[in-house]
């Protein structure tokens, strides 16, 4: 493995700082705040100097709409005090996309952003496993080694979320190359089997339909060209180890029999388990929404909307848990009414329908976000929501990176594999 930066501009500053960035998403994300002001300062600075204009998008346009929108949700919230907190923990819908029409990155430099997230991803989920393994040899229980036990203090949704978005950049690029990461075809095949495994193990049910959809997408991609070895390896490796995994492991199978459960029981306080309760908390929202759909009830009631409606039906279950929608576009239509549902679909489907404008990586990320969203409230975290705002900014802005003007010379690779 080679390093060389070589001709080290502003510009490569700023897109290190905006790796530093992704990197803490998976790695520790305390330090995010601080790494976004480094960024932004480096941004600046590389924008200033280099005489940048606001390039007009339509995209990040959505996501500043749907911030105002919610700025102007307060009005009609009977909780102010969690309202302006709930615009303080989205304010990142505004800052990021204005800063990123602004600056101005190229080839090179998202090189520099891709590999932070990527290697930090890499960095993440090997610590992990060392602190797994370590805790694996004390107690001799296989728990240890999956769901919350492995992933720590990150919640086990939102990492497998954040690996998927990993597999999506090396499938494209090992698909059609547009960004050329790596010069070296298994260095893509070891990451995208990494994070495979590591999202499995992570036994987030959305995590894992995700992950099994993008390695069957990379099994036709290898079809196509022929790769049978590795087609029939990679199979055969799978089911071998879902099967071990199924007879070693208590959690596995106790996750794979909760869903079960929750899906033939329904919304019962007799099997309230994590699908389960996610139906009770729609059954109540969709009620909700129906009361005000025009409008909704205002930023920062949706809990207070959800708790009173389990008091209502004497759920005890949902009392004690005091849960948000558990589906954004739920939360979105009960905070602000129809307009925060139709923002935010949109912001997620012209990607899908403009797929070719950014080669794909920006529709399928809209299209694991939209499978994301419709199982959690990802934008009510600022884990979520800077994450969700600085992967959609960028993705969707791939094309004219790649076209950039100040890519006229594209320096030796960043980094060899």
């Amino acid at each position: 493995m080679r390093f060389s930066l070589k001709h080290i501009s502003l510009n490569d500053y700023s897109a290190i700082s905006l790796g530093l960035i992704l990197a803490m998403f998976t790695l520790n994300q305390k330090f995010v705040p601080l790494t976004i002001a480094l960024w932004v300062i480096m941004g600046l600075i590389a924008a200033i100097r280099n005489r940048n204009h606001f390039q007009f998008s339509r995209n990040n346009a959505l996501l500043l709409a749907l911030f105002v929108l919610l700025f102007v949700g307060v009005i009609w919230s009977e909780n102010k005090k969690v309202a302006w907190f709930d615009l303080e923990v989205k304010m990142s819908m505004m800052l990021v996309p204005l800063a990123l029409m602004y600056f101005s990155y190229g080839k090179r430099q998202l090189k520099l952003i891709l590999y932070g997230f990527l290697y930090g991803a890499v960095v993440s989920c090997i610590l992990l496993l060392l602190i797994a393994a370590m805790d694996f040899e004390i107690k001799g229980s296989f728990k240890s080694m999956f769901y919350t036990e492995l992933s720590g203090k990150l919640h086990p949704a939102y990492l497998a979320y954040y690996l998927n978005i990993a597999m999506i950049i090396l499938v494209l690029d090992y698909a059609y190359g547009r960004i050329s990461l790596f010069k070296k075809e298994r260095t893509y095949f070891l990451l995208m089997g990494f994070f495979s495994l590591f999202s499995f193990m992570l036994l987030s049910k959305n995590g894992v339909l995700t992950t099994f959809l993008l390695d069957m997408g990379l099994i036709v991609i290898w079809l196509r060209k022929g790769k049978w070895i590795l087609v029939v390896g990679t199979v055969l490796f799978a089911i071998s180890t879902f099967v071990v995994l199924y007879a070693k492991s208590e959690m596995v199978r106790g996750r794979l029999l909760e869903l079960a459960g929750g899906i033939k029981n329904g919304a019962t306080d007799k099997w309230m388990e994590s699908t389960s309760i996610r139906q009770a908390v729609w059954m109540e929202a969709v009620a909700a929404y129906k009361e005000k759909p025009l409008l909704g009830y205002g930023t920062g009631d949706v809990k207070d909307v959800l708790l009173e409606r389990a008091k209502e039906a004497e759920s005890r279950q949902l009392i004690k848990l005091n849960l948000n929608a558990h589906n954004q576009f739920l939360q979105m239509g009960i905070a602000v009414g129809i307009g925060g549902i139709v923002l935010l679909a949109l912001s997620l489907l012209i990607p899908i329908w403009k797929a070719r404008e950014n080669f794909g990586y920006a529709a399928l990320f809209s299209l694991i976000t939209i499978l994301f969203f419709m199982t959690e409230s990802v934008l009510e975290t600022q884990a979520g929501v800077v994450g969700f705002v600085f992967f959609y900014c960028l993705l969707n802005s791939l094309n004219k990176i790649l076209k950039s003007d100040n890519e006229t010379i594209d320096p030796e690779p960043i980094l060899s594999t």
